[in-house]
């Protein structure tokens, strides 16, 4: 029987490609240094979820003390008003931690993350006869998920519970494009009643969330006349 040289320096012997061992050493260190980038950026991510939640819960309390002490420019909204809202934000979020951090980690099937975002709320504000048709949809970068992610759930919230009367079939637009290299747009329209007051002098109503979250990042809102209804643009600069 001829004799069998053993390479001890491979550990799978492939007459084209040959894997030595310290390629295989060198694999699995790389593997090892992916992983720990990986979860060092979900550790960060994270991290900056709890802290907007636990902003959120801030700006909550001041609401409620707000409404307490008859502080405020229109309809103070009730405890209940304010702990709805607050839940609609932290499930957005964990919405969009889902979708980075799930099987598949992207965002970037938007439209089923709007579909699923207006499913939730309609069921939170108990509104089945309004619908959402939306228009256009341009993916969006994990970086700027949340904030895009938390925008859309207020505007839509806020025209949900404010658009229209108890029992009223209605239809929200949503709109999300790039008009230009590194700015997302997003625009928000609904055929309801329209607004009773200016739009200066809504502080309260997510809209100051709004505000902030589009000022951390140098953008802009601006609501929009149109015939009936309101509607809301946000333009979002981003990397």
């Amino acid at each position: 029987m001829p004799s069998r040289s053993k390479d001890m320096t491979t550990t799978a012997q492939s007459p084209d490609h040959p894997i030595t061992l310290d390629q295989e050493l060198n694999i699995g260190t790389s593997r090892d240094a992916c992983a720990a980038i990986y979860l060092s950026e979900i550790n960060h991510r994270v991290g900056g979820s709890l802290q907007l939640v636990a902003s959120l819960i801030r700006r909550a309390e001041i609401e409620i003390k707000e409404a307490a002490d008859g502080i405020g420019n229109v309809a103070a909204p009730t405890a209940l008003d304010v702990l709805q809202s607050l839940h609609c934000r932290i499930s957005t979020i964990a919405m969009v931690q889902r979708r980075l951090y799930g099987s598949t980690p992207k965002i970037d099937d938007i439209v089923a993350f709007a579909e699923m975002l207006m499913d939730d709320l309609r069921v939170i504000y108990d509104r089945p006869d309004v619908v959402l048709a939306i228009e256009e949809m341009t993916p969006v970068p994990d970086a700027c998920a949340q904030t895009v992610g938390i925008i859309m759930c207020e505007l839509i919230s806020n025209a949900l519970r404010h658009a229209f009367a108890a029992g009223e079939a209605g239809t929200i637009r949503l709109r999300m494009s790039r008009v230009s290299v590194g700015v997302i747009r997003i625009l928000v329209a609904d055929d309801g009643c329209g607004l009773s007051v200016k739009p200066a002098a809504l502080s309260r109503r997510g809209l100051s969330l709004i505000a902030d979250l589009a000022g951390d990042v140098s953008g802009t809102m601006h609501f929009l006349k149109q015939k009936e209804g309101a509607a809301w643009q946000i333009d979002l600069p981003f990397q």
